[in-house]
């Protein structure tokens, strides 16, 4: 589609996508060049047209409301015109608080995203099937085992762990990250003799929030056949009510179903987070009692985090 005035040839035709040019470019520089997934950027959009449609009510709203004011006040006196003023007021109110349009669905994002993709390559998309199949000079982990893995990270999607390593957490956090099912082959080795030949390693477990993520920790012990006993398993994992109380996820129950209430309805910043409250709450306890702090109280002080409680001043 071509437009008449100014000869713009459309990507996404008005005419068929809810979300159009404009507002597709707008929700993919907001993914701040981080490699991503198609749920992040719907959630992002779910959150971003939110605050936008919430900030427009909280300003609409009060100065209608002094207009109302003003026009009683010019109106004492007259019934008639008090009543039609009330009238207007309400009419408005209404149209106000139900205006805008609704958000488009994440099946209608994800066409939209697909056609603007055939013609735009996004290179920073993970789309597909996961891609680890051997170590890439791009993603290569051989520094990471000559300095040494200061924790296991394990994921219940395989496409996790593409967006983890992607994302470079495998370099930030020192950390070896294979999924439940322990993708990508080519780690298992070094993985079995990380969990078989060391001790008091910390293995964290992310997840999405249905029931099949809740299983993670099981799902890997099976997988992986070796006890966890002599290292610290903490899960920074979601859960259903982290969908009732963190803001980012609260306004995305509405818009999918729960068995997609998935860890990727995150934003990479906000998985950094999880980890970076975790972090720093574990050195300064360790900190504050370097000779005191057990290996049974540092178990249970990983058991008590939550992401919900690691992350809720950064969500808001």
């Amino acid at each position: 589609m071509t437009c008449d005035e100014c000869g713009y040839r459309f990507i996404l035709s008005p005419k068929l996508y809810k979300v159009g040019d404009r507002r597709m470019q707008k929700i993919i520089e907001g993914m701040d060049d981080k490699h991503f997934t198609i749920h992040q950027l719907y959630a992002h959009y779910v959150n971003k047209y939110t605050k936008r449609s919430k900030r427009s009510r909280s300003t609409s709203l009060p100065i209608l409301g002094v207009v109302y004011l003003a026009s009683l006040l010019f109106s004492a006196g007259n019934t008639e015109a008090m009543i039609i003023a009330t009238v207007l007021f309400g009419i408005i109110s209404v149209l106000v608080f139900l205006g805008g349009k609704p958000l488009a669905t994440f099946q209608e994002v994800k066409d939209a995203l697909s056609k603007w993709n055939q013609a735009k390559k996004i290179p920073t998309l993970i789309q597909g099937k996961p891609s680890f199949h051997r170590s890439t000079s791009q993603y290569q982990e051989t520094d990471l085992f000559n300095y040494g893995v200061e924790a296991i990270i394990v994921v219940d999607r395989n496409i996790y762990v593409d967006l983890l390593v992607k994302n470079k957490f495998h370099t930030q956090y020192k950390a070896l990250i294979v999924s439940a099912k322990l993708y990508p082959q080519y780690l298992e080795k070094q993985l079995r003799n990380l969990i078989s030949e060391t001790s008091g390693l910390p293995i964290l477990f992310l997840h999405d929030a249905n029931s099949k993520g809740v299983q993670t920790k099981e799902i890997f012990i099976k997988s992986v056949g070796l006890s966890l006993d002599n290292h610290h398993c903490i899960d920074l994992g979601l859960f259903p009510e982290h969908f009732q109380k963190l803001t980012p996820l609260k306004n995305l129950r509405n818009q999918i179903p729960e068995r997609e209430w998935r860890l990727d309805c995150l934003q990479i910043k906000h998985i950094e987070a999880i980890f970076n409250r975790y972090i720093t709450e574990r050195a300064e306890k360790l900190a504050q009692d370097p000779d005191g702090t057990t290996e049974e109280g540092l178990q249970l002080f990983d058991n008590a985090i939550l992401a919900a409680d690691l992350i809720a001043d950064d969500f808001g």
